[in-house]
């Protein structure tokens, strides 16, 4: 009922209404910091697998090579910010002066089966937070630099957590 209860809070906190980027990204600020600021209790319980990132520019517009063809998620209000479902790839691509465009990798990884070492580092993680399980709806990002000069390489490669990392620096 909990889980339920939070679910329902979160889409109405996100709203039903139309997407604000062609993305199909809504802006809202809230939301962001609900669901990716580090240490939040509100970001480990939003049960959707995610990543969240800060970009170097402004982001609205900039999504290209949409997969699937819209993508969940949410911009900050500031427009540099941003969060999207596991499950999607995408092209960022930078404004004139900005950068290189970037190739974004989102997969959920809650459906792994854990080995023996995991199941240790679940249970150490559980004796220094008090009894709390690791978040479970993490997901493995990959971001690729796509460099006219040097062509496409790992830019980061890391699996995000929501609630204990940082939103990934892009």
């Amino acid at each position: 009922m909990k889980t339920l209860t939070f679910v329902l809070s979160a889409l109405a906190i996100a709203g039903f209404a139309a997407a604000d980027d062609p993305s199909g990204l809504g802006v809202n600020g809230q939301s962001y910091h609900d669901y990716c600021d580090k240490g939040l209790e509100s970001a480990r319980q939003y049960a959707s697998a995610r990543a969240c990132f800060k970009a170097p520019f402004d982001v609205p517009g900039t999504f290209k090579y949409l997969h699937p063809s819209i993508l969940e998620g949410v911009i900050n209000d500031d427009g540099d910010d941003f969060y999207v479902a596991g499950n999607c790839r995408f092209t960022l691509v930078a404004p004139p002066g900005k950068g290189d465009d970037l190739e974004v990798h989102v997969k959920p990884v809650t459906s792994k089966k854990k080995n023996r070492i995991e199941k240790a580092a679940e249970e150490r993680y559980r004796q220094l937070h008090n009894g709390q399980n690791p978040a479970e709806n993490c997901s493995d990002v990959i971001v690729y630099h796509l460099s006219k000069e040097h062509g496409r390489y790992i830019h980061v490669q890391t699996t995000w957590c929501p609630g204990e990392h940082d939103p990934i620096a892009l």
